[in-house]
């Protein structure tokens, strides 16, 4: 199991149409998310908790995620800035927060804005579906290799 004071790194790669198109891969990194279509986000790590996926449970200032053993990861960060290529969509803004949920090791990624108020806060940006480089290779490959059986 990972230390749980451990920044999430790593490249991922867009698992839906609405986060391909909004804002493709992602690339994570301890200073902030490098998306294909343009945008950055330089952030502030907060915090990191065990949580389960699930953003209906956020409640008041706790965290939005309640605790689950299932090595499950909620970090959080603070979007400091946001840089974006001509004609790419916005998806935070200064002072918003992150919520990047994780599972162990991290082979798949979700991502949420929130609003200003830490934790608890309303939702303010689209859900981000992402799933790691390797995983998306290993599961391309194992089709191809269904599909010769």
């Amino acid at each position: 199991m990972a230390d749980a004071r451990r920044q999430l790194e790593g490249t991922f790669i867009a698992a839906n149409t609405e986060t391909r198109t909004l804002a493709g891969d992602v690339r994570v990194t301890s200073a902030g998310l490098e998306f294909a279509n343009g945008i950055t986000l330089e952030t502030e790590f907060v915090d990191i908790q065990h949580a389960t996926i699930d953003p209906a449970a956020a409640r008041g200032d706790t965290l939005p995620f309640g605790r689950n053993p299932n090595g499950h990861w909620a970090e959080m960060r603070r979007v400091n800035r946001e840089t974006t290529a001509k004609g790419a969509a916005s998806i935070a803004k200064r002072d918003d927060n992150l919520t990047l949920q994780y599972d162990e090791p991290a082979s798949s990624l979700q991502i949420t804005t929130f609003a200003k108020k830490l934790f608890g806060g309303v939702v303010t940006g689209p859900l981000l579906v992402y799933l790691s480089q390797e995983y998306a290779e290993a599961a391309v490959l194992d089709a191809v290799a269904r599909r010769r059986e």
